[in-house]
């Protein structure tokens, strides 16, 4: 289940800009997932985005300031971001008990395993997808968890695509607008992220494919 993976493991440039021992910026907990996992879902998870931008816009002018606050924490590089049907908490929940059953949880042993295998190890889940666990640094957190690059149910995507994506959604949600609507996007990308607009939302790659990713994952 766990090992290293050559496509799924992180660029030898993003081990230099961040270090594998460093949890990642703007890592979000969850008090829902089990002990000791580190994930951030505002940044990975499809599904989760979709029902955290709903909350709080439903939350007014509060809401939408900790949901400009969160876009902060996405960064400017690229990220991963899982478009399956399982939810944080049954992910987290299965590769505990895959390093409770191998014996690697107690943070010495974890830590030294991740450390035999470069800064990272990969798992896979009952869905198919993989996952890239590595040294966590928050206290009682030192499993933290991101989708690795191109696994199953994985998508690949520019920080600002999903940054767009995100910001659609919050202001079609608010106006009650068509979230796959040009004009929607470039309002969202004017008003919101201080953008320029996009020409187009391909079906098949870029902004287009992402976007509709996120609306397909039920809220």
């Amino acid at each position: 289940m766990c090992g290293p993976h050559s496509d799924d493991t992180p660029s030898e440039s993003e081990f230099r800009e961040r270090s594998p021992s460093e949890p990642e910026p703007g890592a979000e907990l969850s008090t829902s997932l089990p002990a000791p996992v580190l994930f951030n879902s505002f940044k990975h998870h499809a599904r989760e985005i979709h029902r955290r931008v709903c909350h709080l816009v439903a939350q007014g002018v509060r809401g939408r300031q900790e949901l400009l606050a969160s876009m902060r924490h996405i960064g400017a590089r690229v990220t991963d971001l899982y478009v399956g049907r399982l939810m944080p908490e049954a992910i987290a929940a299965q590769l505990v008990e895959h390093l409770q059953q191998t014996g690697l949880l107690q943070p010495e042993v974890y830590r030294g395993w991740i450390e035999q295998h470069s800064g990272y190890a990969m798992a896979e889940v009952a869905d198919g997808s993989r996952w890239c666990l590595r040294w966590g640094t928050l206290e009682s957190r030192h499993v933290h968890i991101h989708p690795g690059r191109y696994s199953p149910l994985t998508l690949r995507v520019r920080a600002s695509q999903l940054k767009t994506a995100i910001a659609t959604i919050a202001l079609a949600e608010s106006e009650q607008r068509n979230p796959l609507s040009l004009n929607v996007v470039n309002d969202a990308r004017r008003e919101l992220l201080q953008l320029g607009p996009v020409q187009a939302l391909p079906s098949r790659d870029g902004l287009g494919v992402v976007l509709r990713a996120m609306l397909d994952a039920p809220t």
